[in-house]
């Protein structure tokens, strides 16, 4: 351990208690089964990656506003 990371540990534990970021829990919530219909989908379609970021990020704004 390098001198300036000493003590930082202890941060480090308190924001990821479990591993995973904040982003990565909120992401968290979408049900397996409907990320995997969509990912079917969109690979049948064969759609562009901004198809599918475009799908997701509606998905999660939409999700926020309800």
């Amino acid at each position: 351990m390098r001198k300036h990371e000493i003590g930082k540990e202890e941060k480090v534990v308190e924001l990821y208690p479990d591993g995973y970021s904040k982003t990565w829990r909120e992401h968290e919530s979408v049900p397996v089964e409907h990320f995997i219909a969509k990912h079917k989908e969109h690979e049948a379609r064969r759609a562009s990656f901004n198809e599918r970021a475009e799908y997701w990020r509606n998905y999660n704004e939409n999700k926020r506003n309800r």
